[in-house]
């Protein structure tokens, strides 16, 4: 697994690293914060590469994947979707089309459950960015807002899970996936 891990990191974590210094000085940050975004990055990117390879090899052992959406739920309270993804796909597609889920499936279930991480408090960077916009909202307030869109996302997550043929019937019947 660790193996693995590596291969994930060398893959997706060092060309971060390699490519932050250049990006910074294109973007005009100060030169006394590039060792600590080099030692964020360094801690930061074989971290997160061993949490979604943590969360795949979990997913093998529950039924229907119930950890990895978990995983990715927590992962959503603190990370953007984009990276999130990137650093849980490539070590979970194998293991999810290896036990046969459908990966048209895995993906639209994916989106759904990234993006409700990303509305789920405490930290959800939707609602901090929504309280930008609204200065005159607190985060509590937002929390207690979206609380009923939580529980029809996550009917709605139940349902796709339960019953795969929601989210398959039509890229089915487009010709897409195997049903």
């Amino acid at each position: 697994m660790l193996a693995k891990v590596l291969a994930h990191w060398l893959i997706t974590g060092l060309p971060l690293i390699v490519a932050a210094p250049v990006l910074a000085v294109l973007l005009n940050m100060p030169a006394d914060g590039f060792g600590l975004l080099l030692l964020a990055l360094l801690l930061g990117t074989p971290t997160l590469s061993l949490i979604g390879a943590v969360g795949a090899a979990l997913i093998l052992g529950s039924r229907r994947g119930g950890v990895l959406l978990a995983l990715l739920i927590l992962l959503g309270c603190f990370m953007d979707s984009l990276s999130m993804i990137l650093l849980t796909v490539v070590p979970a597609y194998g293991v999810i089309t290896g036990v046969g889920y459908d990966p048209i499936w895995f993906g639209v279930v994916l989106v759904s459950v990234v993006e409700i991480g990303l509305i789920t408090p405490p930290i959800g960077m939707n609602l901090f960015i929504i309280q930008g916009v609204s200065s005159d909202m607190t985060i509590t307030t937002l929390s207690r807002g979206i609380l009923p869109f939580l529980a029809a996302d996550f009917i709605r997550v139940i349902l796709m899970v339960a019953i795969p043929g929601l989210v398959l019937w039509l890229p089915h019947l487009l010709g897409f996936g195997a049903y």
